[in-house]
């Protein structure tokens, strides 16, 4: 497993997710991918990171005054979030692979500042290859009755060069007309750039199964398929904005290595009880 040399005392000062289940068989405790969590801001983090040795980065920023959480407020304006994103950004694209790949979530937000366009100009600048723009339509909206209701989220979808990892997804939903093969032979439908088939964690059976405090939580499902989709068993994955911990769940649960920041002690007792509920099913 891959962590930054500054790790193990950064585990020890904050205590979290270190505690195994008091079990002896080798093959048991090897079920889990990795043991805590960094508690530390993205930029320190990101600095103590080695040189390309990321394959896949999941960033869930703060979108820039779509929530009320002061952690979505803490920019004047556009510009002075814009110029904190670009900080971080650099020190993605450094420290993944050639043959990484770099996930970006963001909102448009109904307010005068679209941060989200200006961020794809300057990934590109860095050196990020713009690969799509992925829209994630949810059940739910929000909004007034004077114009459209907001019911989607973006994803950014990037690579560092163009050769890269991707196993091509697909739906649990058969073909009539057209689709390709999957390697059972059955004909399911390939996955698109918009995601219809991933309800949000407030909707439906998931209130109750998935749902943890956390405004901007991201479905379980929908991790799963970028992880799956972008990278491959045993390689890293680096979580720079830990939040609800959705990520983290789908590293252990497709046997991926992950080195996670977070800095909301609340968000990390979420993450930790996530990770608990997880070793219960594995043991």
């Amino acid at each position: 497993m891959f962590l930054p040399t500054f790790a193990k005392p950064v585990l020890a000062a904050v205590g979290i997710f270190s505690r195994m289940f008091n079990r002896s068989t080798k093959e048991k405790k090897e079920k889990m991918r990795s043991k805590g969590i960094l508690k530390i801001d993205i930029l320190e983090g990101l600095k103590q990171i080695e040189t390309a040795s990321q394959d896949l980065i999941i960033a869930d920023p703060p979108y820039f005054k779509i929530v009320k959480n002061k952690w979505d407020n803490n920019w004047e304006n556009e510009t002075d979030y814009l110029t904190w994103c670009e900080l971080w950004l650099k020190e993605c694209f450094r420290v993944l692979k050639e043959n990484g790949t770099f996930y970006l979530w963001g909102g448009i937000g109904k307010h005068n500042e679209h941060p989200l366009f200006k961020q794809i100009v300057l990934s590109e600048e860095i050196g990020f290859i713009f690969q799509d723009w992925i829209t994630w339509k949810k059940q739910k909206g929000l909004g007034s009755k004077k114009g459209f209701m907001f019911i989607r989220e973006e994803l950014l979808y990037f690579t560092k060069s163009n050769e890269f990892t991707c196993n091509t997804p697909y739906l649990n939903e058969i073909a009539k007309n057209h689709g390709r093969l999957s390697k059972e032979k059955v004909n399911y439908k390939r996955c698109g750039n918009v995601w219809t088939d991933i309800n949000e964690v407030t909707v439906g059976n998931l209130i109750h199964t998935e749902r943890v405090k956390h405004p901007t939580q991201k479905p379980l499902k929908a991790c799963l398929r970028i992880i799956e989709t972008s990278s491959n068993e045993n390689d890293n994955v680096l979580i720079p904005f830990a939040g609800s911990g959705s990520e983290i769940v789908a590293c252990e649960e497709l046997k991926r290595n992950w080195t996670a920041f977070e800095i909301e002690d609340s968000y990390i007792e979420i993450i930790n009880k996530r990770l608990d509920e997880f070793k219960t099913k594995l043991f």
